[in-house]
């Protein structure tokens, strides 16, 4: 480490925040996707998926610098996944046009669990980040890729510590179930970087949160709170 004066750090040259897709996704940025069950946040994860993948707008914002994508899913069964990707492919959804690619888990090879924490498991999801060189990587859901308590900031610190380092250099979202509501009418409402279940550290940490929710299914409000997004 070393140190800086301010002024000298407010005229150095090259220090410049570059975006894969406009406002919203950053080339290196740690996202977590925080999403009330059954509205969609596998839908919506592999839509930025394709986005990224094609080069095609994502919610209406241009995608700058199309790349891989690496969509860790380890909370469905590989057979529900294959009917949502096909889900896709009926939807129009072209997923072998031109394209820089998404990869997923190959079925035969799917563990049981992962746990980030294990030499092998982390070994295992660094020689894929490595083979298919992704702009992103998605893991989805956050809760099955570790073993320990997510009310514990100490526990959250190393999971993400683990992932960040695996996915240095890059962009990672983490897809992260919301807690349950408060019963309280004097609650706060919740922000997508309150929103996520167990400690308030992961959403303190991130880049960026996201929140999906909504009152009916089918419909559902995407709220993002960034350090780097413009108001808008």
């Amino acid at each position: 480490m070393k140190a800086i004066r301010l002024k000298d750090l407010a005229r150095l040259y090259g220090l410049k925040r570059e975006y894969i897709i406009t406002s919203i996704l950053p080339e290196v940025a740690r996202i977590a996707l925080c999403v009330t069950p059954k509205y969609g946040k596998s839908f919506l994860a592999l839509q930025l998926a394709v986005a990224v993948s094609h080069g095609t707008p994502f919610l209406g914002f241009d995608v700058r610098k199309p790349g891989s994508v690496l969509y860790l899913q380890l909370d469905t069964p590989p057979e529900l996944w294959q009917d949502r990707v096909n889900a896709l492919e009926a939807a129009g959804i072209d997923l072998d046009a031109t394209g820089q690619g998404i990869y997923t888990l190959h079925p035969t090879f799917q563990p049981r669990s992962v746990n980030i924490l294990n030499g092998h498991d982390a070994r295992a999801i660094y020689e894929m980040i490595t083979a298919t060189v992704p702009a992103l990587v998605i893991v989805d859901v956050l809760r099955s890729i570790h073993r320990l308590s997510e009310n514990e900031s100490e526990h959250m610190q190393q999971v993400v510590s683990h992932l960040s380092t695996l996915c240095q250099g890059r962009a990672m979202l983490l897809v992260h179930h919301t807690g349950k509501p408060s019963t309280d009418p004097r609650a706060v409402k919740r922000s997508p970087s309150t929103a996520g279940r167990g400690s308030s550290y992961l959403g303190g940490e991130m880049d960026a949160n996201w929140l999906l929710s909504g009152q009916r299914k089918g419909h559902a409000t995407l709220d993002i709170e960034a350090r780097f997004a413009a108001p808008e």
